[in-house]
């Protein structure tokens, strides 16, 4: 069997066996796509889709708004500047947190640098340790580890198998000289959701800062924002733009500036303030946190349906499947296949992340899937999925169907 490449030249698909064995798959497949209106997305905690009504709000906001609103001599930029300070007023209301302040940033790892970077080096401190976790977001673990290049301590967490961190341990190793607890609400990759309550106790009886990436818990877990002294927000992963989030912090916070200039945003954030994003950033927390319950009710029956499916066709392991997790994420372990095979056959009709990193044709399980500890003897593989109110059950059996004529 052969085929002509681009050059014209044959290409011999039987001494290709990855190529040959996706050739014939697609060829298997195209009678479940045919009939399917749309490429499937699951991959909505790395993305999401824009919101036709904040799309909307935006494209006449880019149009109209285009002065500059710290311009105080015009009355256009005047007026842009109460909008911009109005947005920050219901964004630290739709939190309730009204007696927070906030920057707004590029997004969730730009507040994360600013926060870590901001509070360290500001001339006030006098504390050199930062408690974070194996686990954690690499916008938080890169910052730490450049942090410690400085000559900041950093203690790492262990984690049990779920990725749950030991509260004893964590109780242990908070001391006067600890600056601040760095720990997520929802793991990005597991969907874990840390005990927050817990641990912003155990850090503030020792007087150090919870400082949370809430980046997976806002729109999608009811949660207590009053217990972070700082937290992040990206709008991209509440179906708002891309380029937009804001850092919300307590005011009693002392914090150098990561981006200095004009002196915008109290000196803490300089740059031409982007008035149309910061609306819709509002618009998108608005929205997406007003309807926290009835989306993770939702969200959640897709899970459960997903998971119990596919645990009918494959030889799967749920990871953290026993602790407290977000409904949002499924991080799957694919037991005794051709991994490679599975990602490959899939990828053209279902949006998932691998939870591999593939350098030089080389397959490496990821850092958090690594930290988890779990038994690498047999060679098996990660994949993520992840949901969102706009997914169906239809959607998933259409997966479920995928992923069962693959294996």
């Amino acid at each position: 069997m052969s085929k002509q490449n681009n050059k014209g030249r044959q290409v011999d698909l039987y001494h290709k066996p990855m190529v040959f064995f996706t050739f014939v798959i697609t060829c298997k497949l195209k009678p479940i796509f045919s009939n399917m209106s749309q490429y499937i997305y699951l991959d909505y905690a790395a993305s999401t889709p824009i919101d036709p009504k904040i799309l909307e709000q935006l494209n006449t906001s880019m149009t109209e708004m285009y002065a500059n609103p710290s311009n105080t001599e015009s009355l256009k930029s005047n007026n842009l500047a109460d909008q911009t300070s109005e947005a920050a007023t219901q964004i630290l209301k739709a939190f309730n947190t009204p007696l927070n302040d906030l920057i707004f940033t590029s997004g969730a790892t730009e507040s994360i640098n600013t926060i870590l970077k901001g509070l360290y080096n500001h001339p006030s401190n006098t504390k050199s340790k930062i408690i974070t976790a194996q686990t954690e977001h690499s916008a938080v673990f890169e910052v730490c580890k450049e942090l410690e290049s400085y000559g900041l301590e950093i203690i790492t967490l262990k984690n049990n198998r779920q990725g749950e961190v030991d509260l004893q341990e964590l109780k242990e190793q908070i001391d006067t000289n600890t600056l601040a607890v760095v720990l997520m609400g929802v793991n990005n990759e597991t969907g874990l959701i840390h005990p927050l309550e817990q641990i912003a106790d155990l850090a503030h009886q020792k007087d150090a800062l919870f400082i949370c990436d809430t980046t997976q818990t806002v729109g999608k877990i009811e949660t207590n924002y009053q217990l972070f002294d700082a937290f992040t927000i990206s709008a991209h992963k509440i179906y708002g733009p891309k380029g937009i989030g804001a850092l919300v912090f307590n005011k009693k916070l002392k914090i150098a500036p990561l981006i200095h200039g004009g002196g915008q945003q109290n000196h803490l954030r300089a740059g031409t303030l982007p008035t149309p994003l910061i609306l819709a950033l509002e618009q998108a927390i608005t929205l997406a946190q007003d309807h926290v319950k009835e989306r993770n009710q939702h969200v959640s029956h897709i899970q459960i349906h997903f998971e119990t499916e596919l645990q009918k066709i494959a030889d799967i392991q749920v990871i953290a499947n026993h602790a407290n997790r977000s409904p949002y994420i499924s991080n799957i372990r694919f037991l005794h296949i051709d991994f490679e095979a599975l990602r490959l056959a899939l990828r053209p009709y279902v949006a998932f992340s691998s939870g591999s990193a593939c350098k030089a044709k080389v397959i490496d399980t990821s850092r958090v899937i690594k930290a988890l500890n779990l038994d690498n003897t047999s060679p098996v593989h990660n994949l993520r999925f992840s949901f969102s109110h706009l997914t169906t059950i239809n959607d998933i059996d259409k997966v479920i169907s995928q992923i069962k004529a693959i294996i």
